[in-house]
């Protein structure tokens, strides 16, 4: 087992329908709505631990086109995270 062939198997598909979202510490993009915007047949979205992601877990994500943003000033735990962009991904799509 490896962290590549782990990313390999996960994120092998290159569709242009494809939301890619990672939330990420260190970005300066924040998190919005309009990144799920557009017709997505299958939204991604990965959270890292609260301590962010290794220089290699980074260089995968953007090779397989992954999106980093930010949710917010603070670091968020994991748990947090995921439910802000859950209830993002729900209200965008009206559920």
């Amino acid at each position: 087992w490896s962290l590549k062939s782990a990313f390999n198997s996960l994120f092998d598909y290159k569709t242009d329908t494809d939301a890619k979202i990672c939330a990420h510490v260190n970005s300066k993009d924040t998190f919005t709505t309009q990144h799920l915007s557009g017709n997505c047949d299958r939204r991604v979205f990965v959270i890292g631990s609260e301590k962010g992601f290794s220089k290699n877990e980074d260089e995968l994500l953007m090779h397989y086109g992954f999106v980093n943003v930010s949710l917010g000033q603070r670091v968020m735990r994991v748990g947090s995270a995921a439910n802000v962009v859950l209830s993002a991904n729900s209200f965008q799509r009206g559920f």
